[in-house]
């Protein structure tokens, strides 16, 4: 099985209006959908097939054959052991690689050496999603107000 992290960001931010025009707050998402191996047999990127998977537009989509990213994320949680709740601290200290996760961000966000913390993240995908929603569900709410 090929592993899959998802970050989705959030942009809120002015849009572009003609001169005399109130300007107005949109939502805007993206994702950015991280392609890992997990099991021994995936050696190459995901397949066509498993890339239509995820066919938005506002789709990125990478290949990580080495695992950076995850690397990465299991380091960052392990100097911020803080930032975790208690069933996160529990898997985190099996972690070998971080797949079948999502993770929420808000696009004002600072990126730097580390990622931002975000706003909600959760494992497997599946389980999540239902919170997913309605988190972005709330966000385009208080926008249109």
């Amino acid at each position: 099985m090929m592993g899959l992290s998802v970050f989705l960001y959030l942009r809120y931010g002015p849009r572009q209006t003609p001169p005399g025009q109130p300007p107005f707050i949109r939502l805007n998402s993206g994702v950015l959908a991280v392609w890992e191996p997990v099991l021994g047999l995936d050696i190459a990127p995901p397949s066509s097939s498993n890339l239509a998977r995820l066919s938005d537009a506002r789709v990125e989509q990478f290949w990580d054959g080495g695992r950076l990213v995850s690397q990465r994320l299991i380091a960052i949680a392990r100097a911020h052991p803080e930032r975790l709740g208690p069933n996160q601290r529990e898997q985190l200290a099996k972690a070998r690689t971080v797949w079948d996760f999502i993770a929420l961000f808000q696009s004002n966000a600072h990126w730097a050496e580390e990622p931002p913390f975000p706003e909600f993240s959760g494992a497997p995908v599946v389980e999540v999603m239902d919170e997913v929603k309605s988190r972005i569900s709330a966000a385009e709410t208080g926008l249109k107000k």
